[in-house]
């Protein structure tokens, strides 16, 4: 009998067009590949109750798949600033959505050089027009990278929000911004008062919660425990896979991976897991597996899943104690020489809780590594050669 029989259980693997590669992928006993669709540029997705699909695409549109097909006109077409690694990135819907119908969006805001939180209001598979409410607008970007953009809320019906440090990472330790940090506000945008810096910092800089960090590029929140697992895209050496906890402080910029002698913060915790660029790249989607009604073996419920964009793997991590029990998916091998529309994301419909970010770009690529191209923050890279326009902006 199969373990997990997609239409009782509706887990997907989802593959946006990694060709052979991912064809070839390794998966446990059980588990089947599925592809959903194809041709986006997807940042993440949301399951809406009733099991929608909302995929948000980097170009400032929202995709909703649904009864097994990818509906033709979007949910939300909005104009963004799409350059580089900013554009439209997370959504997530509001505990009562069912009620009320309401969205929360993370954009960049076109020609305004920073990025935005707002609310909108659905009308079953589109938006309500001339709905948006601005939630939160964050500070001024000191370049194109960096951005974060996950969101999640919390079993307190709080609204968790992760910034990149916005390509200066001075801000990420500086509580006059915002940027370099998980924030935490209520749905209307005011700061709740038990926020651990709410005596300390002055204005919305109350609404942090949690700095130190680079880019914080996915994060995901168990239900129920609220307990919360952000993926820190590293810098040179080292991809973070860290317990946000209250008032944490994750060393950003002084300590990168495990602290090593350096003089921590105040408030300093190390990561709950490292591994070091010889193993991947850039740590990017995650997800608890706590359903419901679980249709995984007993194994893995309570884990975090999380995947490296290079190396194409999900591995399952123990988050008490931040061991790898397992290899969930594994391409068979690295990409070589191939032309391909890159990128891939799993899901986990009708939980919340699902595989975020990947990005579609046709690239030639010329060596594996190659693959550095567009990854959040992470240097371009010589070799890689892009269909589409390349960004001027190379991080050194």
């Amino acid at each position: 009998m199969n373990r997990l029989p997609i239409l009782r259980y509706c887990f997907f693997l989802l593959v946006f067009s990694f060709h052979f590669y991912a064809l070839q992928a390794q998966l446990p006993p059980g588990f089947v590949q599925v592809q959903l669709a194809d041709g986006l540029d997807p940042t993440a997705m949301s399951i809406a109750p009733d099991g929608r699909i909302f995929i948000s695409e980097k170009s400032g549109r929202i995709r909703v798949w649904k009864k097994g097909v990818l509906l033709p006109e979007p949910f939300l077409s909005l104009k963004v600033d799409n350059y580089n690694e900013r554009g439209l990135g997370g959504m997530v819907f509001d505990p009562d959505f069912e009620r009320n119908h309401y969205v929360y969006i993370f954009y960049t805001v076109y020609g305004l050089n920073f990025n935005r939180i707002s609310r909108f209001v659905a009308n079953g598979d589109y938006v309500l027009p001339e709905s948006e409410t601005i939630i939160l607008d964050l500070d001024r970007l000191g370049g194109t990278i960096h951005n974060g953009g996950s969101m999640a809320f919390g079993p307190d019906g709080k609204l968790y929000i992760a910034t990149g440090d916005g390509a200066n990472s001075t801000n990420a330790q500086n509580f006059n911004n915002l940027l370099g940090k998980v924030l935490r506000i209520n749905v209307d945008g005011t700061i709740p008062e038990d926020n651990p810096f709410y005596t300390q910092a002055v204005g919305r800089n109350r609404a942090i919660w949690a700095l130190g960090l680079r880019n914080p590029y996915t994060f995901d929140l168990q239900p129920k425990t609220g307990r919360i697992m952000a993926n820190e895209v590293g810098s040179e050496y080292w991809e973070e896979v860290n317990e946000i906890v209250k008032g944490g402080n994750y060393g950003w910029p002084g300590i990168e991976g495990k602290r090593i002698g350096e003089n921590p913060p105040s408030g300093y915790r190390d990561p709950t897991f490292t591994y070091s660029h010889k193993d991947g790249c850039a740590v990017i989607g995650s997800a608890f597996y706590n359903p419901p009604v679980p249709g995984f073996p007993q194994k893995y419920v309570g884990k975090y899943f999380f995947a490296d964009y290079c190396m194409g793997f999900i591995k399952v991590m123990n988050p008490d104690n931040g061991i790898i029990e397992e290899v969930f998916f594994k391409r068979r091998q690295p990409p070589s020489q191939y032309s391909d529309r890159a990128g891939w994301q799993s899901l986990l419909p009708g939980t919340r809780w699902h595989w975020r970010r990947l990005r579609l770009r046709q690239y030639q690529l010329q060596q594996w590594r190659a693959l550095a191209h567009r990854i959040p923050g992470r240097r371009h890279t010589r070799g890689v050669h892009s269909t589409k326009t390349r960004s001027s902006t190379h991080r050194r």
